[in-house]
């Protein structure tokens, strides 16, 4: 099952896109640094983020989809 996901490193791109998401959306969002750095790294490599609460994701550049 797991071999069905690619990874991703975090590198420098990853978190600078990272801090500027978390400026942008964390006051209203509460996002914390953890989805900003997740949301980053779907967004630079065409991922895709699967939550339950997808307030945290309110980016229109990353797609997030309802888990079950």
């Amino acid at each position: 099952f797991l071999s069905q996901f690619k990874t991703s490193p975090v590198d420098q791109h990853v978190v600078d896109d990272a801090a500027d998401i978390y400026r942008k959306w964390n006051p209203g969002h509460g996002m914390d640094i953890n989805d900003a750095i997740l949301a980053a790294t779907a967004k630079l490599n065409g991922g895709h983020i699967f939550c339950l609460n997808v307030k945290h994701y309110p980016l229109a550049e990353v797609i997030i989809k309802k888990a079950w």
